[in-house]
């Protein structure tokens, strides 16, 4: 019962909830959370290479996170929900799109379109959560369902790649986010002052261009981009372990479904053990499973073990990533912006592994990636101390 009390949420923050899950996952990051057989079955079906992939859907990233960079600084006064209803269509458009004349000239063009959308129902979608009294539950319930969504997800795309090839994978996710369109619905149209829950409990705002923001927006971008760039390529590692591209979809199902118990601690604990732990703990945790997944081609026993804790780790620093950046403004431009920045780094990652796996194999992937753990580390500290700092002074004064 205790459990079930941590885990209860208000109507109005199940509205938020929902919509913001609906608008990050069914929208914003649905390519992401499909990456590995985007990249596997592209490379299959238009006989392309990893860096030709790669490059291919860092464009779709790139302009996914500039919209949503565009539309950060206004989101407290634009119309959200219209804002998402224009990005979900772009997006169902451009998967559609996709499916019916599938070239890599084309998508060359009709993949940065179709991130245009995503960005934009993104920064809706980080924004909402800044609405709600509970950020860190909100963010960690939030990564429960996209999680949940991950585990058929990765079923439904392996069947759909194994029969119909990319074009298969790219009607799917048009399908699947238009089944999303009912939840947008609830998104509020804009910014409320709520009363946030945080660190120290007070209501401080840092600005979306503090050292404390600036900083965090640098641990999102280096987070995703660390992430993406052993995601992405994930199916073709799993391949040359020796697992067949349908094998792959049921291990990266069943890693999503052990992966609930990332985000549901999250839920749990929220900010009762403070920010700092659980934030240094899931950066360095999530970090090292991505490398040893790099390492796994040449230590076969790595892939299962690492792949399996892989989500769980993912979810449980990305949500206390997501409501500690929430906290920091709650007119949600601090958060808007971080998400613009997380899909910067989901941007990078495919089109930078791809070039150091051609040029030096997955060792020269996995050394960048215990780097760039290294790097999330000490920018991560930089913001919580400058954090603590900028209170200071405002009580002070």
């Amino acid at each position: 019962m205790k459990f079930l009390s941590n885990i209860s949420l208000e109507k109005s923050e199940r509205k938020i909830l929902f919509s913001s899950f609906a608008a990050i996952s069914g929208v914003g990051l649905l390519s992401y959370a499909a990456l590995p057989f985007l990249i596997g079955s592209t490379m299959v079906t238009l006989d392309l290479s990893e860096e030709s992939v790669g490059f291919l859907y860092s464009l779709e990233f790139i302009a996914a996170a500039l919209s949503s960079i565009f539309i950060a600084p206004k989101i407290g006064k634009i119309n959200r929900t219209k804002i998402a209803f224009i990005g979900a269509f772009v997006v169902i458009a451009g998967n559609f799109a996709s499916g019916l004349w599938c070239n890599y000239d084309f998508l060359q063009f009709i993949r940065p379109l179709t991130g245009i959308g995503a960005g934009l129902t993104l920064a809706t979608g980080n924004a909402t959560i800044a609405n709600s009294n509970q950020p860190a539950k909100i963010a960690g319930m939030m990564n429960v369902l996209f999680t949940a969504m991950i585990v058929l997800l990765m079923l439904c795309l392996s069947y759909l790649g194994n029969r119909w090839g990319i074009q298969g994978i790219y009607f799917g996710l048009a399908t699947v986010t238009f089944c999303f369109l009912f939840l947008l619905i609830m998104i509020p149209q804009r910014s409320a002052n709520l009363n946030s829950e945080n660190v120290s409990n007070e209501i401080h705002s840092t600005g979306i261009f503090s050292i404390a923001g600036i900083a965090i927006f640098a641990v999102f971008l280096m987070y995703t981009l660390r992430d993406s760039m052993a995601w992405g390529f994930a199916e073709r590692i799993g391949n040359e372990v020796g697992y067949s591209p349908a094998e792959m979809g049921q291990i990266l199902s069943l890693q999503a479904f052990v992966g609930l118990i990332g985000p549901l601690l999250t839920a749990v604990i929220g900010f009762k053990l403070g920010v700092k732990f659980p934030l240094l703990l899931g950066i360095i945790f999530a970090g090292l499973t991505s490398y040893a997944v790099f390492l796994s081609p040449e230590l076969p026993y790595l892939f299962e073990g690492s792949v399996l804790v892989w989500t769980a780790g993912y979810f449980f620093g990305i949500a206390y990533l997501t409501a500690y950046a929430a906290s920091l403004d709650h007119d949600g431009r601090v958060v808007a912006a971080s998400g613009s920045a997380m899909v910067l780094g989901v941007a990078a990652g495919p089109a930078l592994a791809g070039y150091l796996i051609t040029k030096g194999g997955y060792t020269w992937a996995a050394w960048a990636t215990l780097a760039l753990v290294i790097l999330m580390v000490i920018a991560a500290i930089v913001s919580l101390k400058w954090r603590v700092k900028t209170q200071e002074e405002k009580i002070l004064k």
